[in-house]
């Protein structure tokens, strides 16, 4: 078992280094190894869903976000990369359940009331 946890660590690393020089789809394959290794790997869920969505794969960004989420709920960045691509795709209202989720962990959080705003504002003018 430790050695799967340390091979999915070393994929998850190569898939991070990939996918902050733009390599999305060999960030993707480690992630997918990674994963293989340690089906608890929040981290390499959520780096997926972050290079998903560069590929505007929104559905299987959030797919993979959701398990990271699963996994650990208690990260701030997640829901707010979540609730943006929610955005992005014109679920304002589970946008807004995003930052919302955020901004109970964090009441003064910058970034989720910058984005709570705009996800509000949106459902305003699209009237959905």
């Amino acid at each position: 078992m430790e050695n799967n946890i340390s091979k999915a660590e070393v994929h998850y690393k190569n898939g991070f280094a990939k996918l902050n020089v733009g390599e999305i789809h060999v960030a993707i394959s480690e992630f997918d190894i990674a994963i293989s290794y340690n089906p608890k790997h929040a981290n390499a869920y959520y780096y997926r869903g972050l290079a998903k969505k560069h590929l505007d794969n929104y559905n299987g960004a959030i797919d993979d976000i959701d398990k990271s989420i699963e996994i650990n709920p208690s990260r701030q960045d997640v829901f707010i990369d979540r609730g943006i691509i929610k955005n992005h795709i014109l679920d304002f209202n589970g946008a807004i359940d995003d930052f919302d989720e955020v901004l109970k962990m964090f009441p003064n959080h910058k970034d989720a009331l910058y984005y709570i705003n705009i996800a509000k504002d949106n459902l305003k003018n699209t009237g959905k």
